[in-house]
């Protein structure tokens, strides 16, 4: 046990002063990459959604998130109308009527080097805003901690996957997630990816699969574009969805 601490606290020490190079927004799609902000910009990321079973109320809400980078190897995240793709979840937000806010910290663990992924570790939490102004007396609670992976296969793939797993107070005993992406570059600023992902809730038989696709345009390096649609199969039903976005870097 002690030389697997001493493994972790080697891994975390050694990039803590490291900055990323390659700018990599998190949208779209349902894995989230491995890579953090650099240290003078701030990364926003925001896009609509449209979805038969949460019609237009819902799809006029955008979702946004604000990232910046601290301490060397570590990255803050802020974001807006922000949840995790499960369908058992989103349903049960939109019953409500809740909108949550999140709050996270991705910190970098691993440098890619052969067959060594680039790695990540997200921590987060999320929270209805509808229910601010009673923090801590409504007994509701959302967490998610996961592991973010990527291998760069040559100029033209990447797989990127992640692990993880979700608690909250509707499912106590947590929810296993996982992801697995294909990403290809067309060209310097096209690219595509197809997605394969699911939720496993420990109190329930009833997991959920999802897949997504779509592209992503980089008018500037700086900004990108982004369309995709998904779908999530959960209760013998399918949800469809369209997503467009559109993600910059303030310098």
């Amino acid at each position: 046990m002690k030389d697997l601490i001493h493994i972790v606290l080697f891994l975390t020490v050694s990039v803590i002063h490291a900055q990323d190079t390659l700018t990599v927004f998190d949208r779209p799609g349902v894995a989230d990459s491995p890579y953090i902000t650099d240290s003078e910009n701030w990364q926003f990321e925001t896009g609509l959604a449209y979805s038969e079973n949460g019609g237009l109320s819902e799809a006029i809400l955008p979702s946004a998130m604000l990232r910046k980078s601290f301490l060397g190897a570590n990255e803050l995240r802020i974001a807006f109308n922000y949840e995790p793709q499960m369908m058992a979840l989103i349903n049960r937000h939109i019953s409500l009527d809740q909108d949550p806010i999140a709050i996270g910290i991705k910190r970098k663990i691993l440098r890619e080097s052969g067959f060594i992924p680039e790695a990540s570790l997200l921590v987060n939490t999320y929270y209805p805003m509808q229910e601010i102004s009673a923090l801590g007396k409504t007994g509701t609670y959302n967490a998610e901690l996961g592991f973010q992976f990527q291998n760069n296969l040559n100029e033209i793939f990447a797989l990127n996957y992640n692990f993880g797993g979700i608690i909250t107070d509707h499912h106590q005993k947590g929810i296993l997630s996982y992801s697995l992406c294909l990403n290809i570059t067309a060209t310097d600023n096209l690219g595509f990816f197809t997605e394969i992902f699911g939720y496993s809730p420990l109190d329930s038989s009833q997991e959920e699969i999802g897949f997504d696709f779509g592209c992503v345009f980089n008018p500037t390096s700086n900004t990108q574009i982004d369309l995709s649609y998904i779908t999530n199969y959960y209760n013998n039903s399918s949800y469809g969805s369209l997503l467009i976005g559109y993600s910059f870097i303030l310098k």
